[in-house]
């Protein structure tokens, strides 16, 4: 049987960084299907800033990466048992930058189903850097 993986991101201005978490989980769980949930431009924005690429934009980026099988745009941010169940969710991985509070608001559910894991950060890259780059790229 294959392993269904699932993973939630912004994944705005997807970037090397989203590419390499997915795919250390597919090196880790060879033959697994990824399942990529995104965040609502709203929930985004309440979860992180405000992203620069809408959730359609976001979602065909994501769907276009051989890692990935299915994308949910506007996922549910907490990750719910119900979410879990009716899309036959084997495991739920995040990344290890997560702080204590916010693993346990949006990933009660998987952690008390036992079937939440956390993998390293890809560190060294994120949209925040990319953004910081454009900005100082564009004020040079």
């Amino acid at each position: 049987m294959t392993k269904v993986v699932y993973v939630d991101m912004v994944a705005d201005l997807f970037h090397t960084g989203h590419v390499c978490f997915l795919g250390k989980v597919k090196s880790l769980y060879p033959g697994c299907k990824i399942y990529v949930g995104l965040m609502s431009d709203e929930q985004a924005s309440y979860y992180k800033r405000t992203p620069v690429m809408t959730i359609t934009e976001r979602s065909i980026v994501v769907s276009s990466c051989r890692f990935v099988d299915q994308v949910f745009s506007n996922a549910p941010m907490p990750v719910t048992k119900e979410f879990i169940c009716n899309n036959n969710i084997d495991l739920v991985i995040h990344g290890d930058d997560i702080s204590e509070k916010s693993r346990l608001q949006w990933y009660h559910d998987p952690i008390e189903l036992g079937i939440y894991k956390e993998i390293p950060y890809t560190k060294g890259i994120s949209t925040s850097d990319i953004i910081l780059r454009i900005n100082r790229n564009h004020s040079d």
